[in-house]
């Protein structure tokens, strides 16, 4: 395929040189989430133009349309969307500087968005107290011990709703941490733990926490004998009714109404993992061991697998599953 002349229009390059080269090299999600800002946000809008009158102040310009209000006080793009838009075009002209299209980018010295103002009424996660009344209301809930697994160990939602029972071990307390599940195209893909977010790792919990897993395994037992021949059988730990994926997008839908019946402050998913992150911190005194049993170690330090089933992981794992005992 030849490349586009520096007269051709920045819609061309990105439709005809840079996704055709991007697809197949990144990840399905990343692809489309790039399809996607070209297709409704640059194309529209400054597609037409070539490569040579895409100066500074012309995206400026792109840039402040993305974030202006509408005549119904809609903007075309929240904050944070519209940097991250900004910053696909910025790889695709880099990738244009590259091939010798352009001098230099000049999105590099463009006006990024100011980051969204943060809500008055927006948590990052609970307190001790508010995550135990959280538990309490979702302790009837067929997937108690998703929640309580999730604030003991700080998962993130991927990796709690990839485990499998396999990859559990209840009489030791700890589980591994191999898979994420993904939505691709609408379809849930089961994948690796990448390296960049910590790649494979153990994490422990307590007594409290393999106790509600140990009455999760029945519960989903007495579920498979009544599904039949509709179960699925995914050997996933949290299933749907009749053993399929539980879908990422409902499970904020379903904390929030867990929330309001707990009465504590509205949180996302990711929440959760804040209050691991934030409780874990009190309890260890060594923000080193929270950060290897949340995954954030340095991908390019030499990785021990079972250097988390370490006396002072396994004392972590136990403090935190007695911080989040439900409140009774």
């Amino acid at each position: 395929m030849s490349e586009p002349e520096a007269t051709e229009a920045l819609g061309t390059f990105l439709d005809h040189v840079w996704l055709p080269a991007k697809q197949g090299s990144v990840e399905v999600a990343t692809y489309d989430q790039y399809d996607w800002a070209v297709r409704c946000h640059i194309k529209p809008l400054v597609g037409a133009l070539p490569l040579g009158d895409l100066t500074v102040e012309v995206l400026d310009k792109w840039v402040d349309a993305l974030i202006a209000p509408d005549e119904a006080g809609k903007p075309r793009l929240g904050r944070t969307s519209a940097r991250t838009v900004r910053k696909i075009l910025s790889m695709a002209l880099d990738d244009a500087v590259q091939r010798g299209l352009l001098a230099e980018n000049p999105v590099e010295h463009t006006r990024p968005p100011s980051p969204a103002a943060k809500r008055a009424d927006e948590n990052l996660g609970w307190t001790v107290d508010e995550a135990g009344r959280f538990l309490a209301a979702a302790s009837t809930h067929r997937l108690a011990a998703m929640f309580h697994l999730g604030l003991v160990t700080g998962l993130r939602r991927g990796e709690l709703l990839a485990l499998r029972w396999l990859d559990v071990n209840i009489e030791e307390c700890y589980l591994y941490v191999r898979l994420q599940l993904a939505i691709e195209r609408n379809r849930p893909v089961l994948k690796p733990v990448g390296a960049d977010i910590g790649g494979d790792r153990i994490v422990t919990f307590g007594p409290a926490t393999a106790d509600a897993l140990a009455r999760h395994r029945a519960a989903q037992a007495l579920e498979r004998d009544r599904a039949a021949d509709a179960w699925t059988e995914t050997g996933l730990v949290f299933t749907t009714r009749t053993g399929g994926w539980v879908d990422p997008s409902n499970l904020g839908r379903l904390m929030d109404g867990l929330i309001d019946s707990a009465g504590v402050p509205r949180i996302p998913p990711k929440g959760m993992r804040h209050t691991t992150d934030r409780v874990g911190r009190q309890l260890a005194g060594d923000d080193r061991l929270v950060d290897e049993r949340l995954g954030r170690s340095d991908p390019t330090d030499d990785h021990d697998l079972f250097a988390t089933l370490s006396e002072p992981h396994r004392r972590l794992g136990e403090r935190l599953d007695e911080a989040f005992a439900p409140a009774t």
